[in-house]
This record gives C-alpha cells, structure tokens and sequence, in this order.
C-alpha cells in the first residue's frame, strides 16, 4: 500500500465516520422529540385530570349541607355585628356632642 491509497483510504473513513456520527445524531434527535411530545400530552392530560377532580371537589365542598350551614352562620354574624356598631355609634354621637360637629 502506497501512501496515496492510504490517505485516500482514511479520507473515505473519516468521511463514512462523519456520515455515520452525524446519521446518529439525527435519529436519536428526532426520537427524543417524539418522546417530548408524548410526554407533553401526558402531562397536560394529567393536569386536565388533576382540575378536573379539583374544581369537583370545590363544587362538593360548596353545595355540602355544612357550607350551608357556615355561611347562613356567617350572614347572622354579620347582620348582628352591623347592627352593633350602627348602635354604638348612634350612642356616641348621641352622649357626645363635639362628634355631631
């Protein structure tokens, strides 16, 4: 083997090698992007899922006999403690007159 033939030997080598390297890459790219998109839509399943049972659980929570029951509390609570602080300034402004000026 001469020194020409050699050279053109691993010219042809370095060339396939590069084809090859590059062959490679490419392939293994290309699925790591379909395994993203898969992943992607999984994820995006999941959290669909996930709000889904999250909003139910609100709704649940909301239309129970016992939200019921707390917010009806809730309202006479705050009719009775209006009704105070209206008595109580009506009071103050009745016993002192340098509030009424």
């Amino acid at each position: 083997m001469n020194w020409p033939s050699l050279l053109q030997n691993v010219g042809v080598f370095a060339v396939a090698s590069g084809l090859l390297a590059w062959l490679i890459k490419s392939l293994v790219g290309q699925s790591l992007k379909r395994e993203l998109k898969v992943f992607e839509a999984e994820l995006a399943k999941t959290h669909a899922l996930q709000m889904e049972e999250v909003k139910n659980r609100f709704t649940m929570g909301a239309m129970s006999p016992m939200a019921e029951i707390a917010f009806n509390k809730h309202a006479t609570f705050c009719e009775k403690y209006v009704s105070q602080v209206l008595d109580t300034l009506a009071n103050l402004f009745r016993e002192d007159p340098t509030l009424t000026h």
